[in-house]
């Protein structure tokens, strides 16, 4: 009973003893404060994990931010540069006539193309074709007349044009097709604006279809005096065409209507499609046609942009 006693008051003993074995361990006693100063400490460590997580998360955030605008500063400074060269390029193409001064434009426009990434190939986020405003229909218009080049730098520029959802303006349509050096250059164009999906208002159509008409009615123009010159003599199908003109058109009654919605410039001053055209409006509409493009397909536009 007495060993039994021991052995009891033995283990109460090494129990008390066992708290304060392990506090000499760490090197402290055990008091209220020293449990308080490892709460503290604990504390401090999980605020200093804390910060150093807020720190960098702010840097990393910082160091996109500084991405971002280092980004935007080189999408500026591209279409500064791209507008100066597009400009030098107009500029110094207004009187080209010769078929070298034609292939050097071809091959500049190419290069530009290439260097500041304007095709349909690129990221959409480096795109600067939105931002380069009238520059871009100008650079357009200088693929035209197609030449060898032309026609694949024009489907180029379009694509990018279909991709972004940016819209070709009744004028540029105008002086697109004014600018072509045949109805097959027209018909190209035509077909390259459907396979890029390219925006366009329904006067900007109604302009495009206008002219295609006359470049059609012109080309079979050119074609019959050429066999009236070398077999002098009128052919049945040269007859037909003077009487009735082109088959494949529209409308009579709707012709002069969508030319003077061409003419009218997307201002709102055009007739209604309902009312039906008569010959003295044809003739003032054949003689505004003939005014317009008198003097070159450049006329009209270089006149109407001298301003800009």
């Amino acid at each position: 009973m007495h060993s039994a006693r021991l052995q009891v008051s033995t283990m109460r003993a090494m129990r008390r003893a066992a708290p304060a074995a392990t506090i000499a361990l760490l090197g402290s006693s055990p008091s209220p404060s020293s449990y308080g100063l490892l709460h503290n400490t604990a504390s401090c460590i999980a605020l200093s994990n804390s910060v150093r997580w807020c720190s960098t998360a702010s840097t990393s955030s910082a160091g996109a931010s500084s991405t971002t605008t280092a980004a935007q500063g080189n999408l500026f400074d591209r279409t500064a540069a791209a507008r100066r060269e597009i400009h030098d390029l107009w500029a110094g193409s207004q009187t080209a006539a010769s078929a070298e001064q034609e292939s050097a434009r071809q091959n500049q426009i190419v290069e530009l193309i290439e260097r500041y990434q304007l095709g349909p190939t690129g990221a959409k986020e480096e795109d600067i074709i939105r931002s380069l405003g009238e520059s871009f229909d100008r650079l357009l218009l200088l693929c035209v007349p197609l030449g060898e080049k032309g026609a694949a730098s024009l489907e180029a520029l379009l694509g990018s044009a279909g991709r972004l959802g940016r819209e070709i303006g009744i004028r540029t349509i105008q002086h697109l097709f004014s600018r072509c050096a045949s109805y097959a250059e027209a018909i190209a164009i035509f077909y390259t604006l459907r396979r890029c999906n390219v925006n366009m208002n329904m006067e900007s159509y109604y302009a495009m279809l206008y002219s295609l008409q006359r470049l059609e009615e012109e080309s079979w123009a050119l074609k019959f005096a050429d066999e009236l010159d070398e077999k002098k003599t009128v052919s049945e199908q040269a007859f037909d065409f003077m009487m009735q003109g082109c088959a494949n058109q529209l409308l009579p009654e709707n012709k002069p209507w969508i030319g003077n919605v061409m003419y009218a410039d997307g201002n709102g001053t055009a007739p209604q499609p309902s009312m039906r055209a008569s010959q003295e409006e044809y003739d003032k509409l054949g003689e505004k046609w003939t005014k317009r493009y008198k003097e070159g397909p450049t006329a009209g536009f270089v006149s109407s942009q001298s301003s800009a």
